[in-house]
């Protein structure tokens, strides 16, 4: 009715999600802003919170439209079905229709002609799971290059394992969980804290007789502390490879590990079936435990520092829920200890 005030709700078919990536929520304004400019309206309140936007209903408070026919714009409903037909869940065409208007029986279904690019994307659409185990599994299995190559190749077995599985990181980013803010006055010294930790709890262990290496038979023997010096000299190809090893260490590894354990893990302990809709940094004894042992898993040698390691981290997802936060934290926490280890000769931690 023009000249009088609506109240608009939107909601998916059967609750079924509006919004799927951010790219939505832009697109969804953009048309927002385009139709009142054509048809006159004045937006006077506009409620999209994420909870509600992801679980499938938005509410549009609108006022003083100017024409009759402002109401039902079907522009982003069409965009979200386009994007659920192609399994492309950020399309950003629209399907073609008859001349009838209405939509071709064959579009219901995934277009057979739909790009590798597409598929990966229909894929991680719904299985949000892959998304961000890939990078994880993907940089797990490059750590067997370095056992294929000479030990002198060390610095490209790290390039390899860093550029592959940035790669991975790549094709998935689009699907990976909100990042968050980045805290740097609380990741940094969260690293810090955490680095001096992991020496000072190692060495202590050692000093009370704590197996270094976790007493598991699928981890058996001691492990085998090693010198990279007494392999490579102190010249070009030691530095070469102290610094590839740092690197992947200080940004591959902390965005891999944490959008597994925190992004993923710690919100599929309380939820497995349906962990992305569990809220990022959501507390309980099982996840947070759970996740800390593990975590011994991934560090045999160090096991019994990796758990009050990981109550650090999983505390500070908790305070910030913001998976940057951690990423920082952790990448601080890894040059902390190789600086310790190149500078000190602590070959323990290498």
């Amino acid at each position: 009715i023009a000249g009088q005030r609506h109240h608009v709700v939107q909601r998916g078919n059967n609750r079924q999600d509006v919004f799927f990536v951010d790219d939505d929520h832009r697109a969804q304004l953009e048309f927002l802003r385009e139709h009142c400019e054509r048809f006159g309206i004045a937006i006077q309140v506009y409620y999209a919170y994420v909870a509600a936007a992801y679980g499938g209903l938005q509410i549009l408070g609108l006022s003083d439209p100017h024409a009759p026919s402002w109401i039902g714009g079907r522009r982003f409903g069409d965009r979200a079905n386009a994007a659920i037909v192609c399994g492309v869940r950020a399309a950003r065409t629209f399907l073609p229709r008859r001349a009838s208007g209405k939509r071709p029986r064959g579009d219901r279904m995934a277009d057979p002609q739909l790009s590798p690019t597409g598929r990966l994307d229909q894929l991680l659409a719904t299985r949000p799971d892959i998304a961000v185990m890939a990078p994880f599994l993907a940089y797990l299995l490059l750590l067997g290059v370095r056992d294929l190559l000479p030990y002198e190749w060390r610095a490209a077995a790290s390039a390899i394992r860093g550029l592959g599985t940035l790669v991975v990181i790549l094709a998935v980013r689009r699907h990976l969980p909100p990042w968050g803010k980045p805290c740097w006055l609380i990741a940094v010294p969260a690293g810090l804290i955490v680095a001096w930790g992991w020496v000072y709890g190692q060495h202590l262990f050692n000093d009370w007789g704590v197996p270094h290496r976790i007493p598991l038979p699928i981890f058996p023997g001691q492990p085998e502390i090693i010198d990279p010096r007494d392999q490579l000299g102190v010249r070009h190809l030691y530095w070469t490879t102290v610094a590839a090893r740092i690197a992947v260490a200080t940004t591959i590894v902390p965005i891999v590990e944490e959008f597994f354990w925190r992004g993923f893990l710690l919100r599929a302990m309380i939820n497995w079936a349906r962990f992305e809709k569990v809220p990022l940094g959501t507390f309980t004894w099982l996840s947070f435990l759970g996740t800390s042992l593990l975590s011994t898993l991934e560090h045999p040698d160090n096991w019994a520092v990796s758990i009050p390691c990981w109550f650090a981290y999983n505390g500070l997802m908790y305070w910030k829920k913001s998976i940057l936060c951690l990423i920082i934290a952790h990448g601080v926490t890894n040059l902390a200890l190789y600086v310790y280890v190149v500078g000190y000769g602590d070959w323990m931690f290498w």
